[in-house]
């Protein structure tokens, strides 16, 4: 019995329990070279080394290096496309995860031009603040930047750091309820259509 119910503790732990992941994200936008890397206990568990490899304004849409690997991004709201943007977003992973802490770095310049690298900073800065004040409206996330210009240089880089945080459970249920909710928008699919065969 004592057995039984240590393994049940420790299961209900493990699903219910929090677990955390550190993230950085560096983006050289001059160097066209992006990094997304997650750890757990200092362990890599997710590398993506991407790439910007064409884009079609017509379309909305755009295609990245990813590992490699081609993949397409549509700038699109329609929900049916598979690579749009929306779905991405919508994933029922991100929306169980938490960001606990976070960090940015950004460093902006153009040679020749330090006055509007300053004005950008500026810009960039109160950009920044207004993200910041929408990610705190939807989660307690401890803050902080250094925003600053590179003069005399052309840089553009930014660098995400942070903690976030994702209870096993939460993710379960968030993939079930979307597949659930696509199961049902299926059927409403179906039910419309045998409706309109009938008529």
């Amino acid at each position: 019995m004592a057995i039984f119910l240590t393994v049940t503790i420790l299961v209900i732990t493990v699903l219910c329990g929090e677990w955390r992941a550190s993230f950085t994200a560096e983006a050289d936008i001059t160097g066209k070279k992006y990094l997304i890397k997650v750890m757990v206990f200092g362990v890599s568990i997710l590398r993506l080394d991407i790439s910007p490899d064409g884009f079609a304004p017509a379309l909305g849409y755009v295609w990245l290096r990813v590992n490699g690997k081609r993949r397409g991004i549509s700038l699109t709201t329609d929900e049916s496309d598979k690579d749009s943007i929306i779905r991405y977003l919508r994933n029922p992973l991100t929306d169980a995860l938490d960001v606990h802490r976070m960090s940015l770095g950004v460093r902006i310049g153009a040679a020749g031009f330090d006055a509007e690298s300053a004005l950008l900073v500026q810009l960039v800065r109160m950009a920044a603040a207004a993200g910041v004040t929408v990610l705190k409206g939807m989660q307690r996330v401890d803050f902080s930047g250094r925003i600053r210009a590179d003069f005399g240089k052309n840089t553009l880089r930014i660098y995400v750091k942070g903690i976030m945080g994702a209870c096993p459970a939460n993710i379960i249920y968030g993939f079930a309820a979307a597949a659930v909710r696509k199961a049902a928008a299926k059927m409403r699919g179906e039910r419309i259509r045998a409706k309109g065969d009938r008529t």
